[in-house]
């Protein structure tokens, strides 16, 4: 389960992506989606943990300001997953350019 605080950015960061205010890299071969903003860099990954039999999204956040990372998760047992699983999907499609 994600703090308050980094569930509130996640949602911020969603709101921002669906209205196209903010950029976001993908890398497949790691599951992972980042950006840059003023003050703090944030990474999403995707990591399926064979021994549970769940997948988890981990959340890296750099404060520019410290100059530290930060890492959070959560998986599909919180309510916070599936916010988390809608930002790193619409993050993906940020950069497409689907031409019919």
């Amino acid at each position: 389960m994600l703090p308050n605080n980094i569930y509130e950015m996640i949602k911020r960061l969603l709101d921002m992506t669906v209205a196209g205010n903010l950029s976001w890299d993908f890398d497949y071969v790691r599951d992972r989606i980042s950006t840059k903003l003023t003050h703090f860099d944030v990474e999403i990954m995707y990591q399926f943990e064979p021994d549970e039999g769940i997948g988890y999204f981990y959340i890296d956040y750099y404060d520019k300001e410290s100059s530290q990372w930060h890492r959070f998760s959560t998986n599909y047992l919180y309510n916070d997953y599936n916010t988390v699983k809608r930002l790193y999907d619409e993050a993906q499609a940020t950069k497409l350019n689907i031409r019919f």
